[in-house]
């Protein structure tokens, strides 16, 4: 038998496995149209989880910062607050309808975390810092006055970084935009979303108003925060060009540091109550919305704020958005980003209820619901290597874009892509989803269930088996396999 038949076989064989792998997940786990590549590693297929103890995630930074080298570090803050006023009828990210009292009970216990790892914190000068969720403005005065107050003294970071807060402009007062400047944030961002009164009631927004939101830009002002960001979502039901149009301009005549307009990346019963439960439905919907770019464009032209003409296209597989920025403000030099930083040994430490930190080369872990004793809580995560982060690398990538960049891989990992994924590339290729055109490997799937099906492919096959049979076995299930000598 030629090699390449075997190949071809050996890929036959995986897919099939693979399919009916994740026609359980979907029936399990509720999958339908948000298929994530990196859910592998939160939901325990790509590698084990495990539970941490807090001692064991300061021990871990402790043992990062005494090795790590000072020329590459780059770390970033994020802190988490899961609490908002309502949830936003697209919204798919975990949030809590926020009561006075479990406010006041969380930003206790978001304290006494940030206190226990303060020995921790105080060896680390912070290249970025982002306070989001959730919504935190949604603390009172009093309460983000403590927050800030703790932050300012635990927490080290560089001039030249972004220091984000997230805000809803219907809590967003003068006093707590005081109080996160005073604290040494730099950037605030309103998530506005739309100001078409219909759309904001179908979405649970119905209690925002354009005064309101003119009212908390030009308080952010006020407060002396200079960069200011506003979100704007496309492709909301009931919106119509013209109503978005309007919305874009009175956004944009209040002179904003940016206006982001996101595209919508719907919820399954989002879909069902207002796209008949088809994502086909919501996407010539959306076609529809998106033709108002041109004029878009041309309003933000003469209102001299700059976009990158390359970047105006949405990506379906992931929540995509497209920035317009005030020329007359001078730049950020850096930003929040990703976990992968080219050249750097990139780490991400997460305070608060539900973030995904990231220890360079280390663990990756989120916490569970804090408690009132921060030596108590507990974290989920996974270990990781070098290999499991060009994985993770990959997936993450592939989920939001349709190719991968052979030089950007090779500049996080100092290799070649085609010579750590050799194997896995050629049974790909044999099924003809991938192909390669200059510097880019082409991942060809195009729905998203197919592209999580075919991904699985990058995740190392013995330890994928392994991980699906213990998670099908509390349901009694068993993989469609009788003999694994056939495994390779």
């Amino acid at each position: 038998m030629k090699k390449s038949q075997q190949i071809k076989e050996e890929a036959d064989k995986r897919l099939k496995i693979f399919e009916k792998f994740v026609d359980i997940l979907v029936f399990k786990y509720g999958y339908r149209h948000n298929f994530f590549l990196t859910d592998f590693y939160s939901v325990g297929i790509a590698t084990k989880e495990l539970y941490f103890k807090a001692p064991e995630i300061k021990r871990s930074w402790q043992k990062h910062l005494e090795n790590k080298n000072n020329d590459k570090h780059f770390a970033q803050l994020y802190i988490g607050t899961p609490y908002c006023a309502s949830k936003c009828s697209y919204c798919m990210y975990f949030k809590e309808i926020g009561a006075p009292k479990r406010i006041e009970e969380y930003k206790n216990n978001l304290i006494a975390s940030i206190n226990y790892f303060s020995d921790v914190l105080k060896n680390i000068t912070f290249d970025n810092i982002y306070f989001g969720g959730g919504t935190p403005s949604l603390f009172s005065e009093k309460q983000l006055q403590e927050i800030c107050h703790v932050l300012k003294n635990k927490i080290h970071f560089k001039t030249t970084g972004e220091r984000t807060c997230e805000c809803n402009p219907s809590s967003a007062t003068l006093e707590k935009l005081k109080t996160l400047k005073k604290a040494g944030f730099n950037r605030v961002s309103f998530g506005v979303q739309s100001l078409n009164k219909k759309v904001l009631k179908d979405i649970n927004r119905d209690y925002q108003n354009f005064s309101m939101v003119k009212e908390s830009i030009l308080g952010a002002k006020k407060a002396g925060i200079k960069y200011i960001n506003v979100d704007l979502m496309l492709g909301l039901y009931n919106d119509t060009p013209l109503s978005f149009i309007d919305a874009f301009k009175k956004i944009i005549s209040l002179k904003p540091y940016a206006l982001r307009v996101y595209s919508v990346q719907p919820i399954k019963s989002y879909l069902d109550k207002y796209f008949q439960g088809k994502l086909s439905n919501f996407e010539k919907h959306f076609e529809k919305q998106k033709k108002v770019m041109d004029k878009l464009c041309a309003i933000a032209a003469e209102m001299n704020f700059s976009y990158e003409k390359k970047g105006l296209k949405f990506n379906k597989r992931s929540s995509s958005a497209i920035d317009f920025r005030n020329k007359d403000i001078s730049p950020l030099t850096a930003v929040y980003l990703p976990y992968y930083i080219e050249d750097k040994e990139a780490s991400l430490f997460c305070l608060g209820h539900a973030g995904n930190s990231y220890i360079h080369n280390q663990i990756r872990y989120r916490s569970e619901p804090l408690s009132k004793n921060p030596n108590e809580n507990t974290y989920v995560g996974i270990k990781t290597d070098r290999r499991n982060e060009m994985t993770y690398f990959l997936l993450n990538n592939l989920s939001n874009n349709k190719s991968l960049s052979l030089k950007s891989f090779k500049k996080v990992f100092n290799t070649e892509l085609k010579d750590e994924f050799d194997y896995e590339i050629k049974l790909l290729k044999s099924l003809k989803q991938i192909e390669f055109k200059k510097d880019e490997m082409i991942f060809l799937p195009v729905k998203a269930k197919e592209r999580f099906t075919y991904s699985m492919f990058f995740i190392p096959y013995d330890q994928l088996l392994k991980n699906m049979r213990n998670l099908l076995n509390g349901k009694g299930k068993t993989l469609p396999i009788k003999n694994d000598s056939a495994i390779k």
